[in-house]
């Protein structure tokens, strides 16, 4: 630069200088084909032929694992579209894929962890405690429901169409030995559970909704020491969850 670019005039060259990073992805980024040799032998006991596995992929699977947990992340954990997908990977990846094969590849990956998944499942079943909500899910334009059930050790996800007692019927197969965390969504009552505690913020949003219906001096005596109760467990839990 010879001049200066507020005033436009000439500039006497200093010996500063500035540092400046700048991190940013290639213009042009090309995929990886690997072809693989694979060896076949012969096993005399088993009277077939055997191959090892290649580790780069899934059996019977053009993509890689790379390209799969990629696509399924932006599929299923930021909600892009499949068409959506094909475009990004294509235009910017230079990797070119088509719905359908994209789908076929998410469906063999399930299968390998849906063992996986089973065993999240049990493991919130065993907890201690657990909290149960649920939330609207859209699956192929229709209306589902996506329960999420977690605590500090596991999150389980489960979609399904029902937003009541079949559906935590499903996942509660038999009574729960830990304290259940709920709203005051009624399907939650369905639940057979040791001990139940209700979220906090609901608790209050239930206090707020009786002192619009009741100004009585009873029911204020009364929401007075509920309130002084709740803020007095928050400092009591938080400590819990430090410890």
């Amino acid at each position: 630069m010879k001049r200066c670019p507020q005033c436009n005039g000439l500039l006497q060259r200093c010996t500063r200088c500035r540092s400046r990073i700048i991190e940013d992805i290639p213009e042009q980024v090309q995929p990886v084909v690997t072809e693989h040799l694979i060896h076949r032998d012969y096993c005399p006991h088993c009277k077939q032929h055997v191959e090892p596995v290649v580790p780069d992929a899934l059996p019977h699977a053009l993509l890689g694992h790379h390209v799969i947990s990629l696509t399924s992340w932006l599929h299923y954990g930021l909600g892009i579209t499949i068409d959506q997908i094909v475009d990004i990977l294509s235009y910017h990846l230079q990797t070119k894929l088509t719905p359908g094969g994209l789908v076929n590849a998410w469906q063999r990956f399930a299968e390998i962890l849906v063992e996986w998944y089973d065993q999240i499942s049990e493991q919130a079943r065993q907890s201690t405690y657990l909290h149960a909500d649920e939330t609207g899910w859209r699956v192929n334009g229709q209306t589902y429901w996506l329960w999420c059930f977690a605590n500090a050790q596991v999150c389980y996800y489960m979609i399904d169409r029902s937003r009541g007692q079949p559906a935590l019927r499903k996942f509660f197969t038999e009574s729960f030995d830990g304290v259940l965390i709920t709203d005051f969504w009624a399907a939650y009552a369905s639940v057979e559970a040791a001990d139940r505690q209700y979220c906090f913020p609901h608790l209050l949003r239930e206090l707020e909704k009786v002192d619009q219906r009741n100004d009585s001096p009873e029911w204020r005596a009364f929401a007075k020491k509920l309130r002084r109760l709740l803020r007095d467990g928050f400092p009591l839990f938080e400590g819990v969850c430090r410890a």
